[in-house]
């Protein structure tokens, strides 16, 4: 095998070449994903699944559409997709690109009706939540809902006091 000095290379074959290339690309092509068709999670519609969907991070309306699709959830009654949401949130820690905890959002869009409550929609929204209470008594997403809903202060300024400008405080300090 050495003559003298020199030193002989083995040569590949051409055919060992094309399998080794051939093999590269086939590991390549393997790496792909086939596109799955997806499973309805919590058995919510196409248009849930869409306002529940968003990225934080590329959406400025994603958490906004979030509270708006947990809030229609709750209007529609669908109180077992509510539970099955706030459940798979809590149990995997599930978080917003941003950083937001979506369980913390669940709780935010379940705490009061949208927009400005008149008494009536605080009615409605409370009895909607006993609702929830009296189809899943076990739920401890629909407890902590009502508790916050109890003792938001919001409400609490809705069905007390009529809608008055606030006056600025006078604060008197005396001198020593």
């Amino acid at each position: 095998m050495y003559e003298g000095n020199s030193v002989r290379s083995p040569r590949l074959s051409p055919s060992i070449s094309l399998c080794f290339l051939l093999l590269a690309a086939t590991c390549g092509l393997s790496g792909t994903e086939v596109p799955k068709a997806k499973l309805s999670p919590c058995a919510l519609t196409a248009t849930e699944i869409a306002g529940l969907g968003g990225d934080a991070g590329a959406d400025i309306h994603a958490v906004s559409d979030y509270q708006k699709t947990i809030s229609n959830l709750l209007r529609a009654g669908k109180f077992k997709q509510l539970d099955c949401l706030a459940d798979s949130a809590r149990s995997h820690r599930e978080m917003f690109s941003g950083g937001t905890w979506k369980l913390h959002t669940i709780y935010v869009a379940l705490e009061d009706p949208p927009l400005h409550a008149t008494p009536q929609d605080w009615k409605a929204h409370i009895g909607l939540l006993k609702q929830w209470v009296s189809a899943k008594p076990h739920s401890i997403t629909v407890r902590g809902a009502l508790a916050e809903a109890y003792v938001n202060p919001h409400r609490y300024h809705s069905l007390t006091t009529p809608y008055r400008p606030s006056s600025p405080l006078t604060i008197r300090h005396s001198r020593d």
